[in-house]
């Protein structure tokens, strides 16, 4: 499951309802931190330094959430027009 979730992440919609549930969020959440396992073993395997790569990886996650919310705020701001 884990494995089709990282291939399609809309398959983590298990019950096809079009929204993400508890349990939906957690199986999404354990495919995408095993994601993060591999790239940083991979990284490490490099031989990429680990604060670094930390750094970066943080960086991209705080920059991609805010760029989300900013989105979906506009998107719903949109919807009640």
């Amino acid at each position: 499951m884990v494995i089709q979730i990282l291939k399609k992440p809309t398959a983590a919609d298990v019950d096809n309802s079009g929204t993400i549930s508890v349990k939906e969020a957690v199986l999404l959440g354990v495919a995408l931190s095993l994601d993060a396992f591999g790239a940083g073993f991979g990284a490490s395997m490099l031989g990429y330094s680990v604060v670094w790569f930390a750094l970066i990886v943080s960086i991209m996650c705080v920059t991609f959430l805010v760029i989300g919310k900013k989105r979906w705020i506009q998107t719903v701001e949109c919807a009640l027009l």
